[in-house]
């Protein structure tokens, strides 16, 4: 999944280029393969008239459950085993904004954000693992070689806990690993050594072995790119169900994990049960949680030995990103499509830098090539809750206020003073992006030059 190039044939196998939130990797696929390619790699091509009159007139081979040897309560709605339980709108909560005609007007009000943002942070009060009542019993998939994958089941520990259910780490990686994150908020830890690094088809296999014999009652993996991949082949080799992206969990009395996920762009949100089959599977947006803020005592971890077998997939090499993964940032300043250009992100950038934070950017932004995907904040990016969230020239697309709505202040520069974001923030500053950016740099770097002196 997630192909952003595909560099040709070698020795019979399929070399391509493959996004992930680290990096781009070099892989090489055993053939056959199937791949899906990131949108913008190539453009469409008009058909000619002999083309559009041989595909008028192209029989077209049609196959039913028949021919593919499924019975019927296989397919369809019959063979799902999800359904959707409910279908609500998004409320999206909004702020009483303080409007500024330009940038100077509200200077003052701006500043004080950035210096609260800047301050330590209140601690949350720690949770002890005694706190668990229950003994529905939730693992959470981590692997070593995903780069978020720590912090986002980190967040699921926490999540698992507030549902009442007992949370257990399976880990793909190394012991050093598995002990880094063993104060998260896990009740234990099942480690899966392999004798080398593992594929996601291995981890998928590890999991659904080991899942068959002990049946939790649910799993939970972190949405970045390698967990939805490793998801639905888990998923398929459990003949379960699987709920992609979800941003809300809740656990029944009976044990029913209440799935909720955004639909039409984020507009509406569906609630998504898997009745009958188990364990239930569900990925879940990194940041959709808050995590656990320490205290908790070392879970136990039981290791165990695995030989990794997958020969169809080897990962040559990694070109990096020079960024690491922005999802626990505490300052985020933001650009949209209405930035303008690639260059013209170098001044968010400079104004990060003044003040301590890292530079995010709408879809729309990445999808003009301004910004790297792994910069992305939204429904199909990064979920955010910074305590400062500065927005310049983004509108305030829904996909977007989803994934920075949480933030504790959100700071909204835009030249429409009906922009939709500014719904949101909690200051609005009604002025051309580029002017205010100049402004707020200026201002910072001669209050950092006055404290130098």
């Amino acid at each position: 999944t997630n192909v952003l190039s595909i560099e040709g044939f070698n020795e019979g196998r399929l070399c391509c280029r493959r996004l992930t939130e680290e990096g781009a990797h070099a892989l090489r696929l055993a053939l056959p393969v199937l791949v899906s390619v990131c949108g913008g790699q190539n453009f469409p091509r008009p058909p000619s008239l002999a083309g559009l009159r041989r595909a008028r007139e192209a029989a077209l081979e049609v196959f039913t459950n028949r021919e593919l040897g499924l019975p019927p309560e296989h397919v369809g709605l019959r063979g799902s085993p999800t359904r959707v339980r409910a279908v609500r709108k998004a409320e999206l909560s909004k702020r009483r904004c303080r409007r500024y005609p330009d940038i100077q007007a509200g200077m003052e009000d701006v500043l004080a954000a950035i210096a609260a943002a800047s301050s330590p942070a209140c601690q949350i009060a720690p949770q002890d693992s005694s706190d668990i009542a229950g003994t529905y019993v939730v693992w959470v998939f981590v692997w070593e070689e995903d780069p978020l994958s720590a912090a986002a089941a980190g967040e699921l520990f926490a999540e698992v806990r507030r549902m009442g259910a007992v949370p257990i780490a399976f880990v793909a990686g190394s012991l050093p690993f598995a002990e880094s994150i063993a104060t998260m908020g896990a009740e234990s830890i099942l480690l899966v050594e392999f004798d080398m690094t593992p594929s996601e088809r291995d981890c998928a296999h590890a999991l659904a072995e080991l899942a068959s014999m002990r049946r939790p009652g649910a799993i939970l993996f972190p949405a970045t790119i390698c967990g939805r991949s490793v998801a639905p082949q888990c998923a398929a080799l459990l003949e379960t169900g699987l709920t992609a992206d979800c941003t809300g969990l809740k656990l029944t009395d009976g044990g029913l994990l209440i799935q909720t996920r955004p639909a039409f762009g984020g507009a509406l949100l569906a609630e998504i049960v898997c009745e009958h089959a188990r364990p239930q599977l569900a990925s879940v947006r990194p940041g959709a949680f808050l995590p656990l803020c320490g205290g908790m005592r070392p879970a136990p971890v039981e290791r165990m030995q695995r030989i990794a077998q997958d020969t169809c997939c080897s990962k040559e090499d990694t070109l990096s990103y020079g960024t690491a993964p922005f999802c626990d940032a505490q300052i985020v300043v933001a650009g949209g499509k209405g930035v303008g250009s690639r260059a013209e992100f170098a001044l968010l950038r400079r104004l990060a830098e003044l003040v301590g934070g890292e530079v995010g950017a709408s879809r729309a932004a990445v999808d003009a090539g301004y910004a790297a995907y792994e910069r992305q904040v939204g429904q199909t990016g990064v979920m955010l809750r910074p305590r400062l969230y500065i927005a310049f020239g983004i509108s305030g697309a829904i996909q977007h206020i989803v994934g920075m709505q949480q933030g504790e202040c959100i700071i909204a520069v835009n030249s429409d003073p009906k922009a939709p974001i500014f719904d949101y923030a909690d200051i609005a500053v009604i002025s051309p992006w580029k002017d205010a950016a100049h402004a707020l740099i200026k201002e910072l770097e001669r209050r950092q030059a006055q404290s130098c002196t």
